[in-house]
């Protein structure tokens, strides 16, 4: 059977070369590519380096009042907006993703009954947040999940979470990992080292790929490197990303005599050949979904030490692989740094088991397929749905349509 193309609507926050925008930008491109209508409606928070990578056939409707902070002026501003955009565009899928896209994308789709309404959860915005966030965030999701047709989730531990917490049924979750190009990573995986950006040629490298985010904790890495600095005499840390956060991080760096042993090396275009310059790398994000920095690392046969994050065992095997950290406990996350740097032989074997394990889920084409079966379930299932007339008896009656 040939199938129609669809209507696609992605609403997202920002686009930047983040996670989420990276796995969203993917997604219209492989839908554009195959001749679906796609359109993007992003926030003002955009890279132009991010847009140009669209496919042709990729529309994109900038919104500049959808920002990521809470602001009641902006969001009732972005909520209007995008309720006018959807109103007009009347797509088959509308697909939002991360938190802030998510609630006002959903609240926006409420009323179209022709519109099969999907979110990814990228990450959840409940998890690991002080009481009064929990409580407004878990809430408002809460809501919108009636509003949902089907979840996609980044992992099964996101996945698991959002279930646990009251956010629609087990039947309406699925987990379809972050697609991306693994095979130009796995090339690199038996390669030989090559100098990485700002090394000033120190015997180890550690590299931590993560925007600079305060989420992601780089403030406390950089704080406990010095603290340990006696321990590391032969290691630089590396750490490579973007955000507004990165100023403020060089300023730390050089305050606290760091510059020698930790470079902020800000965006580095070349992902895959950073990592294979790597010894190990790390990832010490406080909340996250599976980050796509870890399946890299382990794609470019990398041994990784980390948080525990939801999910992240898809990945990361402890002792086998890597380690897998108590979230937060910088003393455990340095003292198995040290201990494979020590260990010549534990590293080759987890670098050599990094390169051994089955990515395959993470591929872009499996991405698409995964896609594909959801939105067209989700959206037999809302037509099926709309086609019932429910009359005061408690009859159903079919609609001649």
């Amino acid at each position: 059977m040939v199938e129609t193309g669809l209507k696609i609507a992605h609403v997202i926050t920002r686009m930047i070369r983040g996670g989420a925008d990276e796995n969203t930008m993917l997604s219209c491109n492989a839908f554009a590519e195959r001749g679906h209508d796609v359109t993007l409606l992003c926030g003002g928070e955009i890279e132009e380096e991010m847009l140009a990578r669209a496919h042709p056939r990729v529309t994109t409707i900038r919104i500049p009042s959808l920002i990521r902070p809470i602001h009641p002026i902006a969001d009732a501003a972005a909520l209007i907006a995008l309720r006018r955009h959807l109103q007009a565009l009347r797509p088959d899928i509308i697909h939002t993703h991360t938190s802030k896209a998510g609630i006002l994308g959903r609240a926006a789709a409420v009323r179209m009954r022709s519109s099969a309404v999907i979110h990814g959860i990228h990450i959840l915005p409940f998890v690991n947040v002080g009481a009064a966030q929990r409580t407004i965030y878990l809430g408002l999701e809460r809501a919108l999940a009636r509003a949902t047709d089907q979840f996609v989730s980044v992992s099964a531990g996101m996945r698991d979470i959002a279930v646990a917490h009251g956010l629609g049924g087990a039947d309406r979750h699925h987990v379809v990992a972050s697609g991306m190009d693994i095979a130009a990573f796995q090339r690199l995986a038996a390669r030989g080292q090559a100098p990485a950006p700002g090394n000033d040629n120190r015997a180890f490298k550690v590299l931590y790929l993560a925007n600079y985010e305060a989420r992601k904790q780089h403030a406390r890495l950089i704080d406990e490197i010095a603290a340990q600095a006696a321990r590391f005499p032969d290691t630089t840390f590396l750490l490579a990303g973007q955000g507004r956060e990165q100023s403020a991080l060089q300023d730390m760096v050089q305050r606290r005599g760091l510059s020698q042993k930790v470079k902020i090396l800000g965006y580095v275009e070349a992902t895959s050949e950073l990592i294979a310059s790597a010894d190990l790398c790390l990832y010490c994000s406080e909340r996250e979904g599976l980050p796509r920095a870890v399946v890299q690392y382990c794609a470019t046969g990398r041994p990784v030490v980390a948080f525990h994050l939801p999910g992240i065992e898809a990945v990361i095997r402890h002792g086998h692989n890597g380690y897998l950290c108590p979230q937060g406990d910088f003393i455990d996350l340095f003292a198995r740094i040290r201990g494979l740097l020590d260990d010549a032989t534990a590293r080759a074997r987890m670098a050599e088991n990094a390169a051994a394990i089955d990515l395959s889920e993470w591929g872009a084409e499996r991405m698409y397929h995964r896609l594909n079966e959801i939105y067209r379930s989700a959206l037999r299932a809302k037509r099926n749905a709309a086609s019932v007339t429910v009359l005061p008896t408690g009859l159903d009656v079919r609609s001649a349509s």
